[in-house]
């Protein structure tokens, strides 16, 4: 199975990102995620070696046993540019990535230094 895309809204190089909350769902129905390690990391291309962000510890699970998981507030201060990532559940020996686009974070105009 694909893993579903979702790419994020542009966001401001510095500025707090909100949060969101996913559902995973296969088939229709929600993956049980009580048992699952979550982790996402950011990188400059899809094959790249070099991690620009990991918000693994960004995330909880919300209502694990309704697939729902959280990626919390956290302040995005990274180079603008267009990154890719993928979100990885692992269960015992198995991996899953059911989830993965693209964010962009674009440079702030206001606070020019943060470059």
């Amino acid at each position: 199975m694909a893993a579903d895309t979702y790419n994020f809204p542009d966001h401001i190089k510095g500025d707090t990102f909100r949060g969101v909350i996913f559902e995973v769902l296969v088939n229709g129905v929600a993956v049980d995620l009580t048992a699952y390690t979550i982790k996402m990391h950011l990188r400059p291309s899809a094959p790249s070696t070099t991690l620009s962000l990991n918000l693994t510890s960004s995330i909880e699970k919300h209502d694990p046993t309704n697939g729902k998981f959280r990626i919390n507030a956290v302040q995005i201060d990274i180079a603008p540019r267009t990154y890719y990532y993928d979100i990885e559940f692992t269960e015992g020996t198995t991996v899953r990535t059911w989830i993965s686009g693209t964010w962009t974070v674009v440079q702030d105009v206001t606070d020019i230094t943060r470059t």
